[in-house]
């Protein structure tokens, strides 16, 4: 029995010498240990092509000095101050670099998943031309519109338009009607888009008539580009005439 006792005592005063001797070499040389995994060489410079001055077998202790800029090789020193450049994929050190970056990825994850997603919000300017039937200011029609849209998901997106249109009537351009609409719009295919609106046309016939209407819409349109977009609008106003009208625009998205 004592026997036993002294044997057990004596491999657990091994151990402890053992990492102790690990632990003063790497506090000596001022670096971590990193094991060679795979037999290799040791060379001058962090290049294949460099001088080869020396053999390393597995299982080889040695100190991390350096890493090179691309992370490819690793300047290791040995207990005699020599030292030289070897390739990462032979020593345990991707395992270590590779079980930190796991573990910066799970934080990285974690931090963005509680965040909510932006909405970037999308701008858009055009040019447009309208054409109605039975309008009391003039049947035909130019301005300017613009946009404001919000994506929220699936390609769909949804905002708020607004224009001023000049009416020709008789020989002069005077009339103005001012539309503002809520948009829903839906991309299909690749570049398509489509989707109802409604809101409000407000007519000014001068100098003195004030029209108000209530429109409904339905558009199509066409992704021209990142930045330009096509659009055709059929709708319907009412309250002070019932009117269709037919309003095509190219707009700008930014």
């Amino acid at each position: 029995m004592i026997v036993i006792a002294m044997n057990e005592l004596l491999k657990t005063l091994l151990i402890l010498l053992c990492f102790s001797f690990v632990n003063s070499v790497e506090a000596a040389l001022g670096g971590s240990l990193i094991k060679i995994i795979k037999e290799t060489k040791v060379y001058l410079k962090p290049t294949s092509k460099s001088k080869v001055i020396a053999d390393v077998d597995p299982d080889t202790l040695l100190v991390f000095k350096k890493l090179s800029p691309k992370g490819y090789w690793l300047l290791l020193e040995d207990e005699d101050g020599n030292s030289g450049w070897v390739r990462a994929r032979y020593t345990d050190y991707l395992e270590i670099d590779i079980s930190r970056e796991e573990q910066k990825k799970k934080k990285k994850k974690k931090k963005s998943s509680s965040q909510k997603p932006k909405r970037s919000t999308k701008f858009m300017l055009g040019v447009a031309g309208r054409l109605s039937f039975k309008d009391q200011i003039g049947a035909r029609a130019a301005g300017l519109s613009f946009g404001i849209f919000i994506p929220y998901g699936g390609g769909n997106v949804y905002g708020y338009e607004f224009g001023v249109f000049l009416h020709r009537q008789n020989t002069s351009w005077r009339n103005i009607s001012v539309p503002l609409r809520v948009k829903h719009l839906s991309l299909f295919g690749a570049k398509y888009l489509r989707g109802p609106d409604i809101g409000l046309l407000w007519m000014i016939n001068r100098p003195k008539t004030h029209l108000p209407s209530i429109g409904l819409g339905y558009n199509l349109g066409l992704m021209a580009g990142k930045s330009l977009v096509i659009l055709l609008r059929g709708g319907l106003e009412v309250l002070h005439g019932t009117r269709a009208s037919l309003e095509t625009r190219l707009s700008w998205i930014f």
